[in-house]
């Protein structure tokens, strides 16, 4: 990742999810590699994946919601950092994704 090698982060961190496929801190790592190398649909997968083995992992609600954005799907994006504001209303990212879910409202 610090490499900006996106892709082979992603090879690298689905290894490590195959080797305990239940962390979904994996799950959401390779999802978020996936993000960062512009493969959106790969990466909402993954975020679902890590939601669906930890369903109180905040920030892959985050992940989601960024990723629904730029696939310009409002609705899901908007639920998703619905749900990271209702598991993490103080973390350090709270004001900005509060200023993403009014954009994503606003465009509507």
């Amino acid at each position: 990742m610090k490499a900006k090698n996106y892709e082979a982060a992603a090879a690298k961190f689905t290894e490590a999810f195959h080797i305990d496929p239940n962390d979904a801190m994996f799950a959401n790592n390779v999802g978020f590699a996936w993000y960062r190398a512009g493969k959106l649909q790969e990466a909402v997968l993954w975020f679902q994946q890590a939601i669906s083995l930890d369903p109180r992992r905040a920030v892959a609600y985050l992940n989601l919601g960024d990723a629904y954005a730029k696939l310009s799907k409002e609705a899901p994006a908007r639920d998703a950092y619905q749900k990271y504001l209702d598991l993490a209303p103080n973390s350090k990212a709270a004001p900005d994704v509060k200023k993403k879910l009014e954009a994503l409202s606003a465009s509507h």
